[in-house]
């Protein structure tokens, strides 16, 4: 393949085709960069060209960290057609499709990448007239490997309120209103609650699907264990009616922010219920390795002496304590009649607090993971 459009693209390998269009990559020789590049399938009449060029002024208008850098708009014949193009960045990664394939993901990872997705959609919806992107699903997410997040491509259908409308009619990631050719600022919102049920379950959107605008997302969580405030939130999203999901989608990331937030409080505390407490705060195992140092520390002549105390955290204090300690081991000089034994005897003193301090250090790190 070999085609060039507008002697500005070359038409390399098709990435991907549907009902509405095809998507190749190519290469922009004027910025020497690899592009998507997506053809759609049908030409514009007179009043659907100038409402394609409104909405592709809002497209070039997109700065956005998770989208996709609008690149070009233009109309070429193609086998006697004269046929629209729409030109992105290329994101070459991973998408979330693979993602699911591989199987489910944590509840607070797949939060953090709805999060994300919203995140986007509060921008899209934030601008004038609000931006629809109307196809979202897991291949449009891609994994961008150097900045380490998903991006949201294939703006090719996207609307606003006022623009065109295309019926398209996805199976299991579009609403009711969106395919009956009326989709409103909650309709994202719910392919965004679909793939939520996907990336917690890790289910084929076929074995999801119930009929236009409604998927078994029920009965797929009830093999996962969901926290009731995440059962409430897929609700609201995946409404049915949607006058009764989120209004918009700021009202969805507040509260997907609060569930994160719940499901991480309730990670820690599980965490902490599965180590063995003492009254001191660390476990009994960490304090039982510091308490064996004391086989080095029994004579009560010793100068240098470990605390006795059990450690209850690390603070600045604990630190200049032990410190201190080493100091007066190490600055303190050896007098001439002290004994062989006496020597050998404070060295292993030095050796068993330094271990201790090790431990004291990893037995904090681990409880603030």
């Amino acid at each position: 393949m070999s085609e060039v459009l507008c002697d500005r693209y070359i038409l390399q390998k098709e990435l991907g085709s549907g009902p509405h269009g095809i998507t190749f990559l190519a290469h922009d020789q004027q910025t020497d960069s690899a592009v998507s590049l997506k053809r759609l399938r049908h030409q514009l009449d007179s009043s659907a060209r100038d409402v394609w060029l409104r909405e592709v002024s809002g497209l070039r208008s997109l700065n956005h960290e998770k989208i996709p850098s609008f690149i070009d708009f233009f109309e070429v014949e193609v086998n006697g057609r004269v046929l629209p193009h729409l030109v992105q960045g290329f994101v070459q990664g991973k998408s979330l499709q693979q993602t699911i394939e591989a199987g489910r993901v944590s509840i607070d990872k797949a939060l953090g990448i709805v999060i994300d997705l919203i995140d986007v959609l509060c921008y899209l919806q934030a601008k004038f007239p609000p931006i629809l992107h109307r196809n979202i699903k897991p291949k449009n997410i891609i994994f961008h490997k150097q900045r380490q997040q998903y991006l949201l491509t294939d703006f090719g259908t996207s609307t606003s309120l006022k623009g065109h409308t295309f019926d398209l009619r996805a199976m299991g990631y579009q609403p009711l209103e969106q395919v009956e050719g009326s989709p409103n600022l909650s309709s994202d919102l719910y392919s965004v609650g679909v793939i939520a049920v996907q990336l917690i379950t890790g289910k084929t959107i076929d074995s999801l699907y119930h009929e236009a605008g409604s998927i078994r997302w029920r009965d797929a969580v009830t093999t996962v264990n969901v926290a009731e405030n995440v059962l409430l939130f897929l609700e609201k999203m995946l409404a049915k009616n949607s006058e009764e999901r989120f209004s918009n989608a700021l009202e969805a990331f507040k509260q997907a922010k609060k569930c994160l937030a719940i499901v991480t409080s309730k990670k820690v505390e599980n965490f902490e219920k599965k180590m063995p407490k003492t009254e001191s705060g660390l476990t009994t195992d960490i304090n039982d390795l510091i308490d064996s140092t004391d086989i080095f520390f029994n004579d009560p002549s010793d100068e240098v002496v470990l605390p006795h105390s059990k450690v209850t955290g690390h603070s600045g204090d604990d630190e200049d304590e032990i410190s201190g300690i080493f100091q007066k081991v190490i600055s303190e000089p050896s007098s001439p009649p002290v004994v062989n034994e006496l020597e050998n005897k404070t060295s292993l003193q030095t050796i068993a607090l330094f271990i201790a301090f090790l431990i004291i250090l990893v037995a904090i790190w681990v409880v603030l993971l």
